[in-house]
């Protein structure tokens, strides 16, 4: 009758390997979801410097023909939040001298950081009169 008792005792508890195996089940468990955090947060950085930066070329690329004299050359800059931005126009075929006009490639490259990733290029063209 005593065996009987001492059965029913020892499936009351968790074993020292049942509390261990759970807490390596959490810790694995803990450490997969902090990555995915960690990623999002990153992800969710990078999704917005790209914004602005996309911005910042849509804004100058607006400048061009107005602000910005419509010929070939460069220009670069700054802004406040450390975003530097170039504008390289040249010509995207020989102008036609019969109509006085010429129409130009103008890109705008917008980085932030020094990788490849961390830069935003948008290309257009626009047609002008010839400049020499």
């Amino acid at each position: 009758m005593r065996a009987r008792h001492d059965q029913g005792r020892s499936r009351a508890g968790f074993t020292l390997l049942e509390v261990l195996v759970a807490l390596v089940i959490f810790a694995l468990s803990f450490g997969v979801l902090a990555q995915i955090i960690q990623t999002g947060l990153r992800q969710s950085t990078v999704a917005e410097s790209t914004a602005v930066a996309t911005s910042i070329a849509r804004s100058q690329l607006a400048r061009v023909g107005t602000e910005l004299p419509l010929q070939v050359g460069q220009t670069e800059g700054e802004t406040e939040d450390g975003m530097r931005w170039h504008t390289n126009i040249q010509l995207a075929e020989p102008p036609n001298e019969d109509l006085g006009i010429a129409s130009y490639q103008v890109q705008v490259m917008v980085s932030w950081g020094p990788g490849a990733a961390e830069r935003v290029t948008l290309t257009t063209l626009r047609i002008g009169p010839v400049r020499e």
